[in-house]
């Protein structure tokens, strides 16, 4: 109702399954953890993350936006997100149902995503990329970055 959408989310609302998807760290947000230029970076590592149901992860995503809304840096800078799809079976478990619908809640909050880097290992996720890619708009074709390689590659 009205009461629940002006209000601000807290841990508390997380049901038991939320906070098991929250504390398996496949969804990082941390103010501290920054890049060069000091803008904040959302960490998404699928090999990591952990739920029960796509509404789980759905909930645990909007509570971490929400929680960098309300930071200063964020605000001022924007937001980096890393998509760390590294290990054997990321490109496997991708959800397509869950993607549209983690597509739709970014854009619906008020925050920017300056950049998104795309860590890969599996060559046969490649042509994907390049076709989601190309259904991206021009600007967030500009600020999307894929890196193939090994954990050491993609960290150069």
């Amino acid at each position: 109702g009205r009461n629940l959408l002006v209000s601000q989310i807290t841990w508390h609302d997380l049901t038991e399954d939320d906070v098991e998807c929250l504390t398996s760290g496949g969804l990082q947000f941390n103010p501290s953890m920054t890049d060069n230029i000091g803008r904040c970076i959302v960490y998404d590592s699928m090999e990591r993350i952990r739920y029960k149901a796509n509404l789980n992860r759905l909930r645990v995503g909007w509570y971490l936006m929400m929680l960098a809304c309300r930071n200063e840096n964020v605000q001022r800078n924007g937001l980096v997100v890393v998509a760390n799809r590294l290990g054997s079976n990321a490109s496997i478990q991708y959800n397509i149902e869950l993607g549209h619908k983690m597509s739709m809640q970014s854009r619906a909050l008020p925050l920017r995503i300056i950049a998104t880097h795309f860590c890969f290992d599996d060559r046969r996720i490649r042509p994907l990329i390049s076709m989601a890619q190309l259904t991206l708009t021009q600007e967030s074709r500009l600020r999307f970055r894929s890196h193939f390689g090994s954990q050491m590659e993609c960290q150069y």
